[in-house]
């Protein structure tokens, strides 16, 4: 299910789609804009995020606080992709695994 909208994860054509479209998110989201990552991040437990710092955040009101204030440190300017090293999805349970490859501007390094 997709927690923020309780509707059911599509079919894996639409899992590709749904690929691409976290690639643009993440896109917005080392641009300094973290408003489009909340329409797709879940808000139920379990949630998992593994910032830039190195830290490990658990819980999903957690893992969104610290999306939105880690946002905040970059600038406009940064470009990335994803590699995809492994994905895969059958009905309502779906995966992806990769690395973010991304030239970033911070806060401070100006």
């Amino acid at each position: 299910m997709n927690a923020r909208n309780d509707l059911p994860v599509q079919p894996a054509s639409s899992f590709q789609e749904f690929l691409r479209t976290r690639e643009r998110i993440s896109n917005d989201y080392i641009n300094g804009n973290p408003e489009p990552l909340d329409g797709i991040a879940t808000q139920h437990d379990p949630a998992t995020f593994f910032p830039p710092n190195g830290a490990t955040v658990q819980g999903a009101g957690e893992v969104s606080a610290a999306q939105h204030q880690g946002a905040l440190r970059f600038r406009k300017g940064s470009t990335g992709q994803f590699e995809v090293m492994q994905s895969a999805s059958s009905g309502t349970l779906a995966f992806w695994t990769g690395v973010q490859h991304a030239d970033v501007r911070m806060e401070g390094q100006e």
